[in-house]
């Protein structure tokens, strides 16, 4: 099939090869082949063909016209088509011409090239219009602004590569990205100063306080009786009581509770807000502050855990009578002897004694 359409091209196509005999032959033989409908076809498309390339008695004589040319079919004189010129139409327009016979003017300005055919100026990149005279919009780049800037967050498109400038506070190829916490400005190139977890501004650097705290570097906490962000809120505490500088929750201090601290502490408990449950033993009442243990009936000891008492002693030394004290613990005691007389056999025969 191939080879056919190779015989079939050649031998109409070429006009010498088509007088050979044996060629014309070869060539009807392949087009009464084909159906009707293909072989008129084929007979139209020749005919055109060589309409366009032949003049002269029995279109005998060749045209010689170039570049899509055609020649007058008596005189064989050529008719260029747009953008080309001469008795073969063999040359292009020159520079600022274009159409047919290159009698059109124009002239594109910025480096923009002619259509020789169309007359349409052909921008460079970063330029468009008629006469390639407008620059991009912001959002255009490239040859004739025909390509669409991908920038974000602000960025500025090159309108001639499209590469985007950052705003400042932003980085990536698109300007996508927001700069990571402890830097700032142009391409994230500036180090914040900020205190502790405060975060800064992507773009200005300034710092942005947690609540409770304040300062241009967030280094201080809310003053006394105010919380929250940038330290506006006011405390509602009572006792002169200082409140949480971030939550403004009353920090109640030892001795008082409620949700204003305007309450003391119950029996039983004392400290912060309070928490803590005393630990005194016989009776005694616990410091709501400090949590010390208020001894009564003779108690003593850290806990009141302790208790001192008093019996008389069966004996007698001129005529001063001694005493035996007692520490009971837990339920253990221990005794002694307390007195001013000089110390005498009876004296050395009590057990379990020592003298005060």
């Amino acid at each position: 099939m191939v080879d056919s359409l190779q015989i079939v091209t050649k031998g109409l196509m070429d006009l010498t090869a088509f007088k050979n005999a044996s060629v014309r032959m070869e060539v009807l033989v392949i087009i009464m082949m084909v159906p009707v409908p293909a072989q008129m076809a084929i007979l139209e498309a020749f005919v055109n063909y060589h309409a366009q390339r032949t003049y002269g008695r029995n279109c005998a004589e060749r045209c010689e016209c170039q570049n899509g040319g055609s020649c007058h079919n008596i005189t064989g004189e050529c008719t260029c088509p747009a953008g080309y010129t001469g008795p073969k139409c063999e040359r292009g327009c020159q520079e600022g011409r274009f159409g047919e016979y290159c009698q059109s003017v124009k002239d594109c300005l910025n480096g923009g090239i002619l259509d020789p055919v169309t007359g349409r100026c052909q921008c460079p990149m970063g330029w468009m219009g008629n006469m390639c005279d407008q620059e991009c919009s912001s959002d255009q780049y490239g040859p004739n602004c025909e390509l669409s800037c991908q920038c974000l967050n602000g960025g500025r498109c090159d309108r001639y590569t499209g590469c985007c400038e950052c705003s400042d506070g932003y980085y990536g190829h698109n300007c996508q990205f927001t700069c990571p916490q402890g830097s700032y400005g142009p391409y994230c190139a500036e180090k914040c100063d900020c205190h502790r977890d405060a975060q800064c501004d992507p773009v200005t650097g300034q710092c942005r306080c947690p609540a409770g705290r304040t300062g241009p570097e967030c280094k201080q906490t809310c003053p006394t009786g105010f919380f929250g962000s940038n330290c506006f809120q006011l405390c509602d505490c009572a006792n002169m009581t200082q409140c949480n500088p971030a939550t403004g929750v009353c920090e109640c201090p030892p001795g008082l509770t409620g949700e204003t601290c305007q309450t003391e502490c119950p029996e039983g408990k004392f400290g912060p807000d309070c928490s803590l449950n005393c630990d005194c033993l016989n009776g005694a009442s616990c410091d709501s502050v400090t949590g010390s243990c208020l001894c009564v009936n003779g108690h003593f000891g850290a806990r009141c855990q302790l208790k001192l008492t008093m019996t008389n002693s069966s004996r007698f030394t001129k005529s001063f009578r001694h005493k035996s004290i007692y520490i009971e613990e837990q339920g253990l005691s221990a005794g002694g002897i307390v007195g001013h007389a000089r110390e005498d056999e009876e004296s050395k025969d009590m057990k379990k004694t020592r003298d005060y």
